[in-house]
């Protein structure tokens, strides 16, 4: 479905239909029409317009924090990390292990000569190039009789469609977890349906703060033990601003790619489906910041078959073709995102996930189901608390 949709999407709209189609297609996701980079007529098929920039100013960075969103959407989670099971959304776990999987990659990145690797920095003329890639589609188009069409009916059919699109995307998710291995269990008690999702590690368990898997997992992430974990969740809606950005000034050295499911994100799934994003196809970006090791995101999810990176030219997601007994493709990595640089695009909805080590002194300045923007501030450091425990 999601590589139906991603044909569907890059299909050439004629001009004549596009203030139409996409006009309709804001008031129904609640898109800020006033923040589009270009006119509307400029975006040649839904993928360019899912994908569009805003205009210079519309998203002001915040200098003055160490880290800031690297997108629009709603947080979902929040907080530090105090065992391997990590909340997708309240009440719903993932594990933290099976999600980045084994810290492999200092020894990747100690024998590789980073040099030879054709990963750097993107330029602008890489961002168009795939910009412009986006509405190729075998030369089919749309039969311009429909330009007769009413406003009105145009609407009433971008409804039916996002009737549809719900249903199928929220339907062909419980359906590819059918041939899964799988367990529904429900409660008496709180009359909840939970699905318990066969782990990729065995050693993947439930545990506990204190439990020495965790503890050696975590000792291997953090660059100082006096440190803590932290974590924060974005979902994009289908009306958001569907680029990411860089949260924060770091140094990326090595991308790990999972192919997997593409199953929706939206947070009343999330709510059923525990490790949910542990199953969904993922790009990991690992590196370390000012204070030891960051690592960035991003999740793929029903109708959003392709994750692009600008400066990642050998990432392919949702591919046709895949070895099923080798869903994870390591590759060394050396450049540096700066706060609030453009770092990619997704297409339709989908997720963030940031985990990164900071001082024990680190706030959030946000919390769960709050609605968020690219740049603003996402939390600091309490200056008192740092050198209190420095003291110690």
């Amino acid at each position: 479905m999601s590589r139906l949709w991603g044909y569907i999407s890059g299909c050439y709209i004629p001009r004549q239909l596009r203030y139409w189609l996409y006009t309709a297609y804001s008031k129904l996701f609640g898109v800020i029409i006033n923040e589009i980079e270009l006119p509307m007529e400029s975006y040649k098929s839904l993928g360019e317009f899912f994908a569009r920039r805003l205009k210079d100013g519309a998203r002001p960075i915040s200098f003055d924090s160490p880290m800031v969103s690297p997108a629009d959407g709603t947080i979902v989670s929040v907080g530090r990390v105090t065992s391997c099971q990590v909340e997708q959304v309240k009440g719903v776990t993932y594990t933290i292990k099976s999600f980045l999987g084994s810290p492999t990659w200092q020894e990747d990145i100690a024998t590789s000569n980073l040099e030879s690797s054709p990963m750097n920095t993107a330029t602008k003329s890489d961002m168009m190039k795939q910009d412009s890639s986006t509405s190729n589609c075998s030369g089919w188009s749309i039969n311009s009789t429909f330009l007769f069409y009413h406003y009105g009916l145009l609407t009433m059919h971008m409804y039916c469609i996002n009737f549809i699109f719900n249903f199928l995307s929220q339907g062909v998710s419980f359906f590819s977890l059918s041939f899964k291995k799988q367990d529904v269990a429900l409660s008496d008690d709180t009359q909840e349906k939970t699905i318990s999702v066969e782990r990729q590690d065995k050693n993947d368990g439930e545990c506990q703060p204190f439990d020495p898997h965790w503890n050696e997992y975590k000792s291997k992430l953090l660059h100082n033990p006096d440190n803590e974990l932290y974590q924060l969740v974005i979902y994009l809606a289908p009306g958001d601003y569907h680029r990411f950005h860089s949260p924060a000034q770091w140094t990326v050295k090595f991308r790990r790619h999972f192919q997997g499911e593409l199953l929706s994100v939206n947070p009343k799934i999330a709510r059923l489906l525990p490790d949910l994003f542990v199953l969904n196809e993922r790009a990991v970006y690992v590196g370390e910041w000012e204070h030891g090791f960051f690592s960035m995101t991003a999740v793929g999810a029903t109708n959003v078959g392709s994750i692009k990176v600008h400066s990642d030219k050998g990432l392919e997601t949702n591919k046709r073709c895949r070895r099923k007994d080798f869903n994870q493709h390591d590759r060394p990595f050396s450049t540096q995102w700066s706060i609030g640089q453009e770092v990619g695009e997704f297409r339709m909805g989908s997720t963030v996930v940031l985990l990164f080590e900071a001082p024990k002194g680190f706030v959030f300045d946000v919390d769960a189901g709050q609605t968020i923007q690219m740049g603003q501030a996402l939390g600091r450091i309490h200056v008192s608390q740092v050198d209190y425990i420095t003291s110690k």
